[in-house]
């Protein structure tokens, strides 16, 4: 019989409350996508000087560099 009784011991059971193998996994997903995402700013003021520096040694020593 499925009355109100049977829904709520059904909703406090401790059982279905387990998450998985151990408290707290569900934050090393967050923890990976804030690392990459620091990953990929630091990677892209790393890569401005040298694309910099590359631009300079691809043009000639008697070129103007011209601003875009």
């Amino acid at each position: 019989m499925c009355g109100p009784e049977s829904i709520l011991s059904f909703a406090t059971d401790p059982l279905l409350a387990y998450a998985g193998p151990a408290a707290g996994l569900e934050f090393i997903p967050y923890f990976l996508g804030l690392l990459a995402w620091a990953g990929v700013a630091l990677g892209a003021a790393l890569s401005w000087p040298l694309a910099a520096l590359r631009r300079r040694f691809r043009q000639g020593r008697g070129q103007q560099a011209t601003p875009q």
